[in-house]
């Protein structure tokens, strides 16, 4: 599977569950989905880093995704 293959698999089954259970868990879902999108990236992040390793770093604004799902969206 490509990673286009995998992203449009993530979109897919987000959509599904949005239609088949609704929105609050649709919001869950994709809620779970960032945090560990977050997770993954900051494993890595400090990989790179304990191996010396350089670069730009990119704030990934995780919280404020969250704190406005939490609050629906206001």
């Amino acid at each position: 599977m490509t990673s286009e293959d995998l992203f449009d698999e993530i979109l897919a089954r987000l959509w599904q569950v949005r239609l088949e259970v609704g929105d609050a868990a649709f919001r869950a879902a994709a809620g779970a989905a960032l945090v560990a999108i977050g997770r993954v990236v900051l494993e890595e992040a400090e990989k790179r880093a304990k191996n010396g390793r350089t670069g730009e770093v990119i704030r990934f604004p995780l919280s404020r995704v969250i704190h406005s799902m939490s609050d629906g969206g206001s």
